[in-house]
């Protein structure tokens, strides 16, 4: 029987001038004991490359109604490796063109570093909505093991800018069943759903998290939006989720 071989790096991490070190080499079968094995047939490999991998880091798309604050902006990363997460990368930041109009602005992520990857930046949408647009806001983030149960989504924010009287209002959501309930306190009321594609056997990957069964009684706003959300389906040990 062939001899049974195996060779390691000197390390995990992306680099040069590796070693690449012989390992246990031995022999089987009924045969095994008229064989010697001599340690000069293999030796131990230099100057070896273990290469960065690829990750890709995507600016979440992101919203707010007009005359409020920004939110703090996210990211989602595809390519990790090692059960590694974001925690590795320095230097995460991301910035929008400026703009306090209604309207769409980029969101740029400026380009992080780490010992074992080579990224790829992906900008994302700033959406300013305009008056009498009720804004809901999906919470980020959501993740979970792949053929584990869905988690529990849930909405951070629904507001809207009102042009009756140049406000921003904020509504009173009460979680039932699989989203809420909500009021503006002004008499307008409703309820919605949080809802994904995914289902608990949906391979890697993102899933987008978004409002459905919308209703509303009531007309203190005359449009809605929603700012999606996602879920990360991972395998147990690894990271694709946002930071």
């Amino acid at each position: 029987m062939a001899p049974q071989q195996w060779a390691v790096f000197s390390q995990i991490n992306a680099g040069t001038g590796l070693t690449i070190t012989r390992g246990t080499v031995g022999v089987a079968g009924a045969d095994a004991g008229n064989y010697t094995i001599g340690g000069a047939f293999w030796s131990n490999g230099t100057g070896n490359t273990i290469s960065k991998a690829a990750l890709t880091m995507t600016a979440n798309d992101a919203g707010k109604v007009l005359t409020d604050v920004d939110p703090t902006f996210t990211a989602r990363y595809s390519g990790f490796v090692n059960g590694e997460t974001s925690s590795v990368l320095s230097g995460i930041s991301m910035t929008r063109a400026a703009g306090e109009s209604a309207g769409t602005f980029a969101i740029t992520p400026a380009t992080p570093t780490a010992t074992n990857y080579t990224i790829t930046p992906v900008a994302g949408t700033f959406t300013i909505q305009p008056a009498d647009t009720l804004l809901i806001q999906v919470s980020d983030p959501s993740s979970k093991v792949y053929g584990a149960a869905l988690p529990t989504f849930a909405a951070t924010s629904a507001k809207y800018y009102s042009s009756t009287g140049t406000a921003l209002r904020t509504l009173t959501l009460t979680p039932a069943g699989s989203g809420y309930t909500y009021t503006d306190g002004l008499g307008t009321t409703g309820a919605f759903d949080l809802t994904t594609t995914a289902t608990s056997t949906s391979y890697v990957g993102n899933y987008p998290v978004t409002v459905s069964n919308f209703t509303q009684t009531g007309s203190n706003f005359s449009s809605r939006a929603t700012q999606t959300g996602n879920l990360a389906i991972r395998f147990a040990g690894d990271e694709c989720n946002r930071h």
